[in-house]
C-alpha cells in the first residue's frame, strides 16, 4: 500500500456463477477464525435497487455509493479491511472503487473456471427453485460473455483457477496470498 492507501480492499470478481460471493464467505471465515477484523459485502446487495438508471444497467453508482458508506461505519466499529464480492469489467471499474474509497488498496483477485463448471454450479444454485429458466440461460449467456470481456481487460492483480476446488481451499489460497493468513 502507498502512503496514502491505508485500507486493504480486496474485490474478489468474476464470471456469474464462478463463486464470488461463496469465497467472499469462505475468506470471512477464515479471518474470523483467525480473529482478524474485517467486513464481507457482497456488492450486488448494495445496488439492488429497481429500475437501475438508464445509463448504469447494473446499479453500479450507487452501489459505490453504499460501499463507500459501509465501509465507513465497518471502520468505526473497528474493520482493518474490506472484502468485496463483485463484477469488475474493465479499469474503469476497479477505478471506480478507487474513487468510492480514495484511501483504499484495491487489490482485484479473479476467479476463473471453465464454463462447463461455471454452467453447472449455476444450474445448482438455481435447482431450488430460486431461479427461472429465462433466468438462467441468461446467466449462462453473462458467464459466458464476462470471461471474454475480463480477459480483455485484465484488470486482476492475481487469477486463481476454482474448477474442481471448494470455496474454504480458495479462499484460503487468497489469504495466504495476501499475506492475511500463513500457508500452515
Amino acid at each position: 500500500m502507498s502512503a496514502t492507501e491505508t485500507f486493504p480492499l480486496v474485490v474478489i470478481t468474476g464470471p456469474v456463477g464462478v463463486g464470488k460471493t461463496t469465497t467472499a464467505w469462505a475468506l470471512s471465515a477464515l479471518l474470523t477464525q483467525h480473529a482478524i477484523p474485517h467486513t464481507m459485502i457482497d456488492v450486488d446487495a448494495l445496488r439492488a435497487t429497481f429500475p437501475p438508471p438508464s445509463d448504469d444497467r447494473f446499479n453500479e453508482r450507487l452501489g459505490h455509493r453504499n460501499l463507500a458508506d459501509v465501509t465507513r461505519n465497518a471502520r468505526e466499529v473497528g474493520s482493518t479491511r474490506l472484502i468485496a464480492a463483485d463484477v469488475i469489467e474493465s479499469n474503469a471499474g476497479k477505478d471506480a472503487y478507487r474513487e468510492a474509497i480514495p484511501d483504499a488498496a484495491v487489490i482485484v483477485v479473479r476467479l476463473i473456471a471453465s464454463i462447463e463448471a461455471i454452467h453447472a454450479r449455476i444450474l445448482t444454485r438455481n435447482s431450488a427453485g430460486a431461479g427461472s429458466e429465462a433466468g438462467v440461460a441468461w446467466e449462462r449467456d453473462r458467464a459466458a460473455e464476462l470471461i471474454v470481456i475480463m480477459d480483455a481487460a485484465d484488470v486482476a492483480d492475481i487469477r486463481i483457477e476454482t474448477s474442481g476446488r471448494g470455496a474454504d481451499e480458495v479462499a484460503r489460497e487468497i489469504g495466504v496470498w495476501l499475506g492475511w493468513l500463513s500457508e500452515d
